[in-house]
């Protein structure tokens, strides 16, 4: 029977038991301050090295078609918990400009986002565990990545299946038509309104009349937003992935 067992938050797991304390999680978690170079999941006695798991990582499919989409148009930075290690390989996936953060703990993560945000920019995240949790909720916009959204996922602004993730640039351009659509949707509610206002306060219009114009205004409206976001969807080839 374990004397202690908990579980530290973006750290690992330590125990006792039988007088002694066991470690489960990054190198300088388990070896109490110590880091090593070699990237893994330590488990230790007393601070004694008993067994280190490695893990390789495997990237999203589609990561750099995604990636060639969005470099030319925004400032990417990579914030993770690997360890420099990791630097080579990503340096070949990434593009030049990217800003790399190793060891980062979910705490660094939400500071470094705030960090954006105290510049006046906006600072989009795509996380896909619970150490993003934080950094996803304080973003601008926070997108997490899920094998399977039955799951538990952080609390963030879009869920997105790991099956579609190569269609993310496709879903941020048609994110942003949609705001235009939805402005000028309020402007033609808006003339729509002020007009219909004018012709009753002169005294042009009957009850009946204004009875039927009401719900033609919404239909209207609600017509508009449907055939303009069809016609954007296709003229942008947005379709493709359904």
């Amino acid at each position: 029977e374990f004397n202690r067992f908990e579980e530290i938050e973006g750290k690992g797991i330590i125990a006792d038991y039988e007088g002694k304390t066991y470690r489960l999680g990054s190198s300088s978690f388990a070896l109490n301050g110590a880091v090593r170079s070699g990237e893994g999941t330590y488990f230790t006695e007393n601070e004694n090295e008993i067994a280190v798991f490695k893990i390789q990582n495997k990237y999203r499919d589609g990561l750099e078609e995604v990636l060639k989409e969005l470099s030319p148009k925004q400032k990417i930075s990579v914030v993770t918990g690997d360890t420099e290690r990791e630097r080579e390989v990503l340096t070949q996936i990434f593009p030049s400009k990217t800003q790399f953060h190793f060891r980062q703990t979910p705490e660094d993560k939400l500071r470094y986002i705030e960090s954006i945000q105290a510049k006046d920019k906006k600072a989009l995240m795509i996380g896909d565990g619970l150490n993003d949790a934080g950094a996803l909720k304080k973003a601008d916009i926070g997108i997490s990545v899920t094998d399977n959204i039955a799951h538990f996922t952080p609390a963030s602004d879009v869920i997105m299946e790991a099956s579609v993730f190569r269609y993310l640039p496709l879903f941020l351009k048609f994110s942003r038509w949609s705001r235009h659509i939805i402005i000028v949707s309020f402007v033609i509610s808006f003339l729509y309104n002020i007009i219909g206002l004018g012709f009753a306060v002169s005294g042009q219009l009957t009850p009946l009349f204004a009875a039927i114009l009401m719900p033609l205004s919404s239909i209207t409206v609600v017509g508009f937003s449907t055939l303009a976001v069809n016609f954007v969807a296709k003229r942008n080839d947005l379709l493709k992935w359904k």
